[in-house]
């Protein structure tokens, strides 16, 4: 899927959409309005100096070449032009480096999302939320309305996940501080009251809880899978990979009563 790799956030998604990979006119919008670049670790290992502006002699370093689809929106502060390349991406924290994240190629998401069916104002369950690239992605097109609640095994991964939403909402804030939101375009993230919860935590999902949606990230099959389906509500969809390719499934009925005693 080289094709679809980009210089770009912009770059990266236009041709995704051009390539037939994103078709939904929303799903575009969303996928330009995440940067995949805020959420590898690469991105982060490094820190800014304080202090040290305005000094005789000291030059600006180049500008990036902006990375959202809005020329305004500064790009992540360490901009790395391989963040937009349609490849799967595992990468060692630098903090701690036996713990990694792992995102898939962008088209992979792509394919996730269109099996979804999701919609505005519905709630989600994301297994194995990661650096939660996707999940900011599902966020933006169910909405204020919806509900994403994300469940991370690796402690480290989810507070790098946490950061890294932190950071690209905190950019979108000064963007709309400088445009005074008087902009054509909205670039305000909507996204919907999050729940990250850290472990190994299906356990605390009780079977009284109901998705409309549930995405699995990975790590999870056989039973596991089949214990996740018990959480979805009638017409509710889960879409999970299975090797190489996604298993969908949709609900369609309550299981019957237990026998009586």
């Amino acid at each position: 899927m080289w094709l679809n790799s980009g210089r770009t956030n912009t770059e990266m998604v236009t041709k995704m959409a051009l390539n037939n990979v994103l078709t939904n006119p929303d799903h575009v919008e969303a996928f330009k309005l995440v940067d995949r670049g805020y959420f590898l670790p690469r991105l982060h290992n490094q820190e800014v100096e304080e202090g040290e502006e305005g000094q005789e002699g000291d030059e600006d370093p180049p500008s990036p070449p902006p990375s959202s689809s809005f020329p305004h929106l500064p790009p992540p502060l360490f901009h790395d032009p391989h963040s937009y390349l349609d490849e799967p991406v595992r990468l060692p924290l630098p903090s701690t480096p036996t713990s990694h994240v792992h995102l898939s190629a962008p088209h992979i998401y792509a394919t996730a999302l269109s099996a979804l069916d999701l919609l505005p104002s519905m709630t989600v369950l994301n297994v194995g939320s990661g650096s939660c690239y996707f999940a900011t992605v599902l966020g933006i097109i169910v909405g204020e309305q919806g509900r994403i609640i994300n469940i991370e095994v690796d402690p480290n991964v989810a507070a790098f996940g946490a950061k890294a939403v932190s950071e690209m909402k905190r950019d979108y804030d000064k963007m709309n501080a400088v445009l005074n939101n008087n902009t054509p375009a909205d670039v305000r993230l909507r996204l919907p009251p999050t729940t990250n919860i850290v472990g190994n935590a299906l356990g605390q999902i009780t079977s009284h809880a109901t998705f409309q949606r549930i995405y699995v990230g990975g790590g999870i099959e056989g039973s596991g899978l089949t214990n996740l389906t018990n959480l979805l509500s009638i017409g509710g969809i889960m879409v999970a990979p299975v090797g190489s390719a996604f298993l969908k499934i949709t609900r369609v009925s309550l299981p019957p009563p237990p026998p009586p005693p």
